[in-house]
């Protein structure tokens, strides 16, 4: 069984300061599942913590969880492929449209019949694969703009993922086997 716990800190310019990136840093840990939350259920366990930073407060707009299938996990830039043996192989995808530009390669470009065949400037790789009672941690961060205001906003994001038999409401509180970052300079 699949557990997620998906934290994302949105902030605008004003906040893209020393004291601002200070106190960003205070929400980047892992949290524990709520008590009152059911952890008997079907499918991915997904939990969202969703920051607003806004000045020098920042606001959660969601802190929830739940059981959802795989086909409606909408994370960005990640794919979760279902493995042999219950292991899930969890994917970075991103066009390269524009910037930040982003290190990494597309493993599938050479693959004849993939629909990622000669895509070079497409980045497509595995992060990860997580077997049973293994766990791991995407980092990465984004530039947006919001287009009919023309005012950039900036995201930063950390996924932490369990491959678990039984959950647990402390199970992300833990130390994780693997490490992948998408860290890019944001302008």
């Amino acid at each position: 069984m699949l557990a997620i716990l998906l934290i994302k800190i949105e902030w605008r310019k004003e906040s893209r300061n020393a004291k601002g990136a200070e106190q960003r840093k205070t929400f980047y840990s892992p949290v524990k599942i709520d008590n009152d939350i059911d952890l008997n259920g079907e499918g991915i366990f997904l939990k969202q913590c969703n920051y607003y930073q806004h000045d020098k407060k920042i606001y959660l707009r969601k802190n929830r969880g739940s059981f959802k299938d795989l086909e409606k996990i909408n994370i960005p830039y990640i794919n979760i492929v279902p493995e042999p043996n219950g292991s899930y192989r969890i994917k970075w995808f991103d066009c390269k449209h524009g910037l930040p530009y982003r290190r990494g390669g597309n493993e599938d470009v050479g693959n004849i019949g993939s629909k990622l065949y000669k895509q070079w400037n497409t980045l497509n790789e595995t992060a990860f694969i997580l077997h049973h009672n293994e766990s791991g941690i995407l980092k990465y961060n984004c530039r947006n703009i919001v287009c009919f205001e023309g005012i950039h906003y900036y995201e930063y994001y950390c996924v932490y993922i369990v491959n678990t038999n039984k959950l647990t409401h402390n199970m992300f509180i833990r130390e994780y086997d693997y490490h992948y970052h998408q860290l890019a300079k944001l302008y």
